[in-house]
């Protein structure tokens, strides 16, 4: 993501705690939310976050929460950013169920969709899991 954020969705967005903390390109591309999914990432702006680890085992309680606040951020035209450190396994996820959820798309297309938009997703197998499980 060294060009930024992957636009996934209208608003909807991708990327690294590099990209989080670039302000002038988050105004740029209108990005007024930030969902940061990643523990080792610290809070140095107002946003929402979920402590997860690379192996979390409970990512289903923590969708329904995530899915309002991209919802919400959405809704007002704003630009939400989903970041981990690299973007790759943890956001990837989240990102994944949210289009699943939105798009109403089995994981597979899912996983096509988000890959042909960011080819480094790549979700761990524990999370990959919870995802069949969301399905």
């Amino acid at each position: 993501y060294r060009e930024g954020p992957v636009c996934i969705l209208p608003h909807l967005y991708l990327g690294t705690e590099v990209n989080a903390a670039n302000q002038a390109l988050l105004r740029k591309l209108g990005i007024r939310y930030i969902l940061n999914v990643a523990k080792e990432v610290p809070d140095r702006f107002r946003y929402k976050k979920f402590n997860w680890g690379h192996n979390q085992e409970d990512l289903l309680e923590f969708f329904e929460n995530a899915f309002s606040f991209i919802d919400h951020g959405r809704s007002h035209g704003d630009g939400v950013l989903v970041h981990c450190q690299c973007g790759v396994s943890r956001s990837a996820s989240l990102v994944l169920a949210y289009v699943m959820r939105n798009q109403r798309m089995p994981l597979h297309e899912a996983y096509t969709f988000v890959k042909e938009r960011s080819s480094a997703i790549s979700p761990n197998m524990s999370l990959f899991y919870q995802l069949v499980d969301f399905e």
